[in-house]
């Protein structure tokens, strides 16, 4: 009806109002709101598979000059988590050979899904000592495993690698965001602190 107004007075210079314009809303649906802002498309899925491997987008364009790059700082960072790794193993009251382990198969694996070039996957000093605070109270309550302490922090790493990935999975990593930074700093300064004080006594000879 608009259409046959519009061509009636196309010409005139004086143009009648056309009158009140409605708009009809179509009926809410909720399968229909489920169908575009929850199911996801083809293309959703095949672009959300992809972002969980970003290595597809630069595999194929890898080259020598890159590789010389890798090799260098591959030998380099190794140099130094060698004895960094099995510190880390013994601060968390585990053999060394288990530092060795964790450093080398985060990094083996974490390229698959890396996102960063400049993150640490591996042992740190804050996770070995909550891993030991565990084992010192896990241990009495499981006497079985007093010789074989690398089952329950194998356990253990297994429960919180399946939540980090979950919270990968899921894109639900902002909810870090919404822990207070003084939380995160005091934390940190009181393990470092802990850390530092108990090797006191190894450093002054008291290796009991």
């Amino acid at each position: 009806m608009v259409a046959e107004l519009f061509k009636r007075n196309r010409g005139t210079r004086d143009v009648e109002p056309l009158g009140p314009v409605y708009y009809i809303e179509p009926v809410a649906s909720t399968s229909e709101w489920l169908k575009e802002h929850v199911v996801p498309t083809r293309s959703g899925t095949v672009s959300y598979v992809k972002s969980l491997f970003p290595f597809l987008t630069w595999i194929y364009r890898y080259n020598w000059v890159w590789f010389v790059g890798d090799l260098i700082a591959g030998v380099t960072v190794g140099i130094v988590v060698i004895p960094q790794g099995m510190a880390y193993a013994k601060l968390a009251s585990l053999p060394p050979e288990f530092g060795l382990y964790s450093s080398f198969v985060g990094v083996a694996i974490y390229w698959l899904s890396a996102t960063s070039h400049v993150i640490s996957a591996g042992p740190v000093a804050v996770f070995s000592s909550l891993l030991s605070v565990i084992l010192e109270h896990a241990l009495p309550q499981l006497p079985e495993y007093a010789d074989t302490p690398w089952i329950i922090a194998g356990c253990l790493s297994v429960v919180l690698g399946c939540i980090v990935m979950a919270i990968g999975l899921f894109r639900i990593g902002f909810i870090v965001d919404f822990i207070p930074l003084p939380a995160i700093a005091a934390f940190m300064t009181g393990s470092a602190l802990n850390i530092a004080m108990g090797q006191i006594p190894t450093l002054m000879g008291n290796n009991t």
